[in-house]
């Protein structure tokens, strides 16, 4: 499981909306934050997943939008937070 939070990068304030994908080609999988900017993705095996995040009017630190996130063997859950910058 990826649990995680998308905040601003200048304010540091949680994101609402903020499309979250996977980007696992065999199952890719989705999630949008809710208002505490927070998002989940439930039964993940254990391996490396590249999230990739969006949301209008925001550009990510890397300005590709994407993260690699591993999830070791033998663990229940990796804790993530990303962060977008405000378009200027």
């Amino acid at each position: 499981m990826i649990v995680g939070t998308v905040r601003d990068a200048l304010t540091k304030a949680p994101l609402a909306g903020v499309t979250v994908e996977t980007g696992d080609l065999a199952s890719p999988r989705t999630a949008v934050t809710g208002v505490d900017g927070g998002f989940r993705f439930d039964h993940l095996a254990p391996a490396t997943y590249r999230l990739k995040y969006r949301l209008s009017g925001y550009v990510s630190a890397d300005a590709v939008g994407s993260e690699l996130v591993s999830i070791p063997a033998g663990a229940l859950s990796e804790r993530v937070t990303l962060e977008l910058f405000p378009l200027a």
